[in-house]
């Protein structure tokens, strides 16, 4: 089994979890920008709505990929697909 990359961020007292890949350029989205709900990608600057599952936003077409999140005692666990976990 290999590692996924993930990326969390926290909306308020949501923490939301995604893929680490930008749909429009296939790059990691490591060291991008959240303001608000919007994430942009360090490298092409697309645009994504986090609270809305990833959804882009500002004429980016694709969307990003979620990742379930159970936060629990400040733990967090994710429930990444097994086809993911493989790739």
């Amino acid at each position: 089994a290999g590692d996924t990359a993930v990326l969390a961020c926290r909306v308020e007292d949501a923490v939301l979890a995604y893929l680490d890949r930008c749909p429009d350029c296939t790059g990691s989205l490591a060291g991008a920008s959240l303001t608000g709900a919007v994430l942009r990608c360090p490298r092409c600057h697309a645009r994504f709505d986090v609270v809305h599952a990833g959804t882009g936003i500002g004429g980016t077409v694709g969307h990003l990929r979620p990742v379930p999140v159970l936060a629990r005692d400040g733990v967090l666990a994710m429930a990444v697909p097994a086809m993911e976990a493989s790739a």
